[in-house]
């Protein structure tokens, strides 16, 4: 795949985004940092996508956890026998 399209699907698949949240945090990883700017990605993020990793976080902190194959097995148990 060429450098213009990879380009014009990224466009189409952006152009197809009508969620602003998701909108904005591509934007931040797309941003270029400039030379002189010592920021940090964090401070570009929107304050509920903040709010959200830090619960997760503190989530993780608790114990309050569930592993993948426990997350899996719910979801067979509940979608396979229907």
């Amino acid at each position: 795949m060429t450098t213009i399209q990879l380009k014009d699907e990224l466009h189409q698949i952006i152009d197809s985004i009508d969620d602003v949240g998701i909108l904005k945090a591509i934007r931040v990883l797309l941003q270029k940092q400039t030379k002189n700017t010592e920021s940090d990605f964090w401070d570009d993020l929107p304050e509920n996508v903040k709010e959200s990793i830090l619960r997760g976080l503190q989530q993780i902190e608790n114990g309050e956890t569930i592993s993948h194959e426990n997350v899996l097995q719910e979801i067979r148990e509940k979608y396979q026998s229907k």
